[in-house]
């Protein structure tokens, strides 16, 4: 009988992987992908991974509003708060993935764009249509989980 349910949860009740495995098979870095339900949609179909650049990127849905996520490998040599002062950060705050700076780079044209080094081990990009407060960014990337 367990063996039974063992089998049913790793075939039907287990959660698949939300990376396409042609995808994750390129990747050298630990990714964060949101969890999807009600509060965040992910559209599977806009996945893709760019070899030349190593960057992943992704879009969601998140309150009424078109997020694109792009993650990377975090380079060997790099000064994070220097990176952080290039996109003009006006305020941060500390979610489970880390500390997200809330910055407005000159390259987005006045969009909000959300920064984390999530572990030192990879750099968390977030550009968003319409600004979201202090607290929608909280709850957006506390549901970011790390994949393997």
């Amino acid at each position: 009988m367990l063996l039974g349910l063992g089998l049913v949860w790793q075939l039907w009740l287990k959660p698949k992987p939300m990376l396409p495995a042609d995808i994750r098979q390129q990747l050298n870095f630990v990714t964060y992908l949101p969890k999807t339900g009600n509060l965040v949609k992910l559209d599977k179909s806009t996945i893709k991974y760019d070899k030349q650049s190593a960057v992943l990127s992704m879009v969601a849905t998140y309150q009424n509003n078109q997020v694109t996520i792009t993650e990377q490998a975090y380079p060997d040599v790099l000064i994070y708060d220097r990176l952080i002062g290039t996109l003009k950060q006006y305020d941060e705050v500390q979610t489970k993935t880390g500390k997200v700076a809330l910055t407005r780079p000159d390259a987005a044209e006045g969009a909000q764009v959300a920064v984390v080094s999530a572990d030192n081990k990879t750099l968390v990009f977030v550009k968003t249509s319409k600004d979201l407060t202090k607290d929608e960014w909280l709850q957006f990337f506390n549901t970011l989980d790390a994949t393997d």
